[in-house]
């Protein structure tokens, strides 16, 4: 996966969200403090804390890019087979494996698989939160986490719950 840009507010980028099948066409609303990406998809949805990993700059839309289209409420794969247009505001036509055509269509109808690396780094990565939920070692972890970030807060009240709940 990506990560080592820097995208500013309003810039335009690809964000794969945790759970979803590749990349697909968002802007950049804010930078958060720690370091992960306030993310406004093309179709409104938004995410407002992205691993800057799972951020990248737009795929250039060349005839031969790889890309899926939503059909029928599924993805269909297909490839670029024609593109117009200036760099940010292109249309395109794709074609399917069966050889039809689907014309003008902007960036932000298409999602971009994921690589054969990007898919296998996501596959481990379920695999590895799967077998986290049945750890007791990890489930003991996160709760001490979690209590060490109550204890860091101010409000007396907090203190004293989470102090109390500390072994």
């Amino acid at each position: 996966m990506s990560g080592s840009q820097v995208f500013e507010p309003s810039t335009r980028l690809e964000a794969w969200p945790p759970g979803y099948n590749g990349w697909y066409s968002a802007r950049c609303v804010a930078r958060n403090d720690n370091g992960t990406y306030h993310v406004l998809f093309d179709d409104q949805e938004e995410v407002d804390s992205l691993d800057p990993s799972r951020v990248r700059a737009p795929t250039k839309l060349l005839v031969g890019t790889t890309a899926a289209v939503l059909y029928r409420n599924e993805w269909v794969s297909c490839f670029v087979s024609h593109v117009a247009g200036a760099s940010g505001a292109e249309l395109v036509t794709v074609t399917f494996s069966n050889g039809e055509r689907q014309p003008d269509l902007s960036r932000s109808e298409l999602m971009f698989p994921p690589s054969q690396a990007e898919g296998e780094r996501e596959n481990k990565d379920r695999l590895e939160e799967k077998t986290a939920e049945h750890d007791p070692n990890v489930a003991a972890t996160k709760l001490q986490n979690r209590l060490d970030a109550a204890l860091k807060m101010t409000s007396p009240e907090v203190l004293a719950v989470a102090s109390s709940l500390r072994p």
